[in-house]
């Protein structure tokens, strides 16, 4: 099993490596701009987590279709977003750029297989005890199509 992963944390990706290696997992892993990275390859699973609402909304389409472009058939996306739903929480205000909004994430994998697709609302706490909500979207998605078009 091949398994990459990216972030634009090198703190992240350390931490990554570090909780790899007593498990015996080799992961290719790499400090990268996402919005710049060209995905090279066709995987059976892509997860992006709590990441794409962070960028204008030309950036996270033009990463979806890339994501859907990579996916091998019957291959899987997991993504989870936060929505419009509710206001960012004020922290993260500055860095959310792209929200998406309620039940679009579903409606942009209406060409695959909605495994599952839930709509919530959680409680956080950010350092320095800064309590909100965030409203979130988050899907798993086959792709059903016998030839992968993205």
């Amino acid at each position: 099993m091949q398994v990459d992963a990216v972030d634009s944390s090198a703190d992240g990706i350390a931490k990554l490596q570090k909780r790899a290696q007593p498990e015996g997992l080799k992961i290719n892993a790499s400090v990268d701009d996402i919005t710049c990275m060209r995905i090279n390859g066709r995987y059976d699973l892509i997860v992006c987590h709590g990441v794409l609402h962070l960028f204008p909304r030309d950036v996270w389409l033009r990463l979806l279709h890339s994501f859907k472009a990579a996916t091998a058939p019957d291959g899987f996306n997991i993504i989870a977003v936060f929505t419009d739903a509710l206001p960012a929480a004020p922290d993260l205000a500055p860095f959310t750029h792209g929200p998406f909004r309620e039940g679009e994430l579903a409606a942009l994998y209406r060409d695959w297989q909605l495994e599952r697709a839930d709509s919530y609302r959680f409680e956080d706490q950010h350092p320095g005890g800064i309590r909100h909500q965030h409203a979130l979207n988050k899907i798993v998605a086959r792709n059903s199509k016998p030839e992968n078009r993205g």
